[in-house]
C-alpha cells in the first residue's frame, strides 16, 4: 500500500510540478491527437487546437516535437512539427521538460513550417506542456525506490550492531 501511495504521488509531481501553462488553460477545449495522424493529414488538423505528444526539444533555432528521440538525433525535422515559444515561459524556463516526451496543447497550423521550412506544421498559441514519464523513468524510479530501501536495512542494522557492541562493552566493564 506503502509503494501504491508513492508512486501515485510521484505521478502528482510528474503531472503537475512540472506542467506549466498559460493561466486560462482548459484542456477539454483540445483535441487529443497522435503525432503520426497530425504528420499524415496536416490539412485536416489546420486551425484546430491539439494536444500532441511526442519527443519535446525547446532549444535555439530547434523547438520541435519529434516522434521519437531517434528521429530527432537522427535529425529527421519532416517526422516533426515545430513550437513556438510560448510567451508565458521564460527564456530561462526549467528544462527539466525539454529533450523528453511530453505533451503540448497549442493550435496547430499546416502551412507554417517552422525554421527554414524543416518541419510539417507549427503548433503556435501554446497553452500547456505536460511532460511524460517513461518506462526508462518508472523502472529508475523503482530501483531508486529499492536502493533507498536497502540503505534504510543497512542503516538499520549498523546502528543495531552498534547498539550490540556498546551493550557488550558495558557488561564486559560491570563484571569484569
Amino acid at each position: 500500500m506503502q509503494r501504491f501511495v508513492l508512486i501515485l504521488l510521484a505521478i502528482i509531481q510528474i503531472g503537475a510540478a512540472r506542467a506549466p501553462s498559460s493561466p486560462a488553460f482548459d484542456e477539454r477545449d483540445y483535441e487529443n491527437v497522435s503525432l503520426v495522424a497530425l504528420l499524415a493529414d496536416p490539412q485536416a488538423f489546420h486551425g484546430r487546437k491539439v494536444g500532441v505528444e511526442g519527443f519535446l526539444t525547446l532549444q535555439f533555432e530547434g523547438n520541435g516535437l519529434h516522434l521519437d528521440r531517434q528521429s530527432f538525433v537522427a535529425g529527421i525535422r519532416r517526422n516533426a512539427i515545430w513550437v513556438d515559444q510560448p510567451a508565458w515561459l521564460p527564456v530561462n524556463y526549467d528544462r527539466s521538460f525539454a529533450r523528453r516526451y511530453a505533451t503540448v496543447y497549442g493550435a496547430f497550423d499546416a502551412t507554417e513550417k517552422g525554421h527554414m521550412g524543416l518541419y510539417s506544421g507549427t503548433l503556435f498559441d501554446v497553452q500547456k506542456i505536460t511532460p511524460t514519464a517513461t518506462a526508462s523513468e518508472w523502472q529508475e524510479y523503482i530501483l531508486d525506490e529499492k536502493r533507498a530501501a536497502v540503505w534504510r536495512l543497512l542503516r538499520s542494522w549498523i546502528l543495531l550492531v552498534g547498539v550490540a557492541v556498546a551493550i557488550a562493552f558495558v557488561f564486559r566493564r560491570l563484571v569484569g
